[in-house]
């Protein structure tokens, strides 16, 4: 049971961890371009939702989080 808990709590957080280094990478790198510095609402810009979709799908499609239990 326990090492259930710390599997699961090891998958979140690998999951997170790939999740950040992929959105500041695109926040870096194409982040720049002016179309995405546009603000949506008072602090948001257009590329903060962009990055975070765009990451979550690079995840589910190319990475593979085994979870053994």
């Amino acid at each position: 049971m326990v090492s259930e808990w710390l599997n699961m709590i090891s998958i979140t957080a690998t999951f997170i961890a790939v999740l950040t280094t992929l959105y500041l990478i695109q926040k870096i790198t194409i982040g720049l371009l002016p179309f995405f510095k546009r603000i949506l609402f008072k602090s948001v810009s257009l590329g903060d939702p962009v990055f975070i979709l765009t990451s979550i799908f690079i995840i589910y499609r190319y990475f593979d989080f085994y979870r053994p239990y």
